[in-house]
């Protein structure tokens, strides 16, 4: 297991618990959840944009906001927008697989019928108000269905 530092830990989970946060269906709330907790991408952008603070903030700490500090400053703006747009991302794609395969779920031992239904409703709802990421992913069809 490769070393996280806590700044990259917490930005993934104030990610995990805002997106996931915006469901109140169990279904898609944990799939949200856990999808964005497991995202290799993520991670990745959540890494870089706490190495770059750190960065910046050494800096700045030992030659004020110097130009380099104010490029380091950038830099973690660019890798809080990479990491906010991936997000959305992971979430459009969990709301896409629940309203794709999420009736085969409702089998009485996982989930009954009706939370699958809500979840799907919101699946829906979120794809339905999020349509330029679903189309950037080629899941617009998802919300016509």
């Amino acid at each position: 297991m490769t070393y996280r530092s806590p700044r990259s830990k917490d930005r993934q989970s104030t990610l995990e618990s805002e997106l996931a946060g915006e469901f109140d269906a169990t279904v898609i709330h944990n799939r949200v959840y856990e999808r964005l907790g497991e995202d290799d991408e993520l991670i990745q952008y959540c890494d870089a944009l706490a190495a770059a603070e750190q960065s910046r903030d050494t800096r700045s700490r030992v030659h004020d906001f110097d130009q380099l500090a104010e490029s380091m400053d950038d830099a973690c703006e660019y890798f809080e927008t990479a990491s906010r747009e991936r997000a959305r991302e992971v979430t459009t794609e969990a709301c896409a697989t629940v309203l794709k395969d999420g009736s085969e779920w409702a089998d009485g031992e996982h989930w009954d019928v009706r939370a699958v239904a809500e979840a799907q409703r919101e699946a829906h709802e979120w794809l339905t108000n999020h349509t330029n990421v679903a189309d950037r992913l080629g899941l617009l069809k998802e919300v016509s269905e």
